[in-house]
């Protein structure tokens, strides 16, 4: 009986801590390239810092990493510096060896999983954006990434 009664008087509380519409509503959202599974996109422009590096797993899951892109071209880059360390012009993900990486980079410095953690010794991993895929959208889970110019 206790037990029902404290079930009963939590539930406001519980459903009070759900986000309402007007919120959810109010969430930043960018329009996703559409991708089948095994491709994927830079999205320029998008993030303070650069861009966005989405692709479309094998299982079918969408997957969104921050990029720096200074005049164009996508760099690897040292966060823990906050320095751009050299360009590249095909940084992504190869889907046979389950590795993101610069395939046109010819030192081979910087490698990472496909959940974004660095295979490379001193490398932080990239920058997962936070947020869901929402149909053809992604719905960021704060304001402060996106570009306001």
């Amino acid at each position: 009986m206790i037990c029902c009664g404290l079930v009963l008087a939590s539930a406001p509380f519980i459903s009070s801590l759900r986000p309402n519409a007007s919120s959810l509503a109010s969430l930043p959202r960018i329009s996703l390239p559409p991708l089948e599974a095994g491709e994927y996109a830079h999205i320029p422009g998008v993030l303070y810092w650069g861009g966005i590096l989405v692709f479309v797993d094998l299982a079918g899951e969408t997957h969104l990493f921050g990029t720096l892109v200074y005049e164009g071209k996508t760099w690897v880059h040292d966060y823990r510096a906050n320095i751009p360390l050299y360009q590249c012009e095909d940084f992504g993900p190869d889907f046979e060896i389950e590795e993101i990486y610069c395939k046109s980079d010819p030192y081979d410095f910087a490698h990472f999983r496909l959940d974004g953690t660095s295979f490379t010794k001193g490398q932080d991993a990239l920058r997962r954006i936070p947020g869901h895929r929402q149909g053809d959208e992604f719905v960021f889970f704060r304001h402060a990434y996106l570009h306001s110019g």
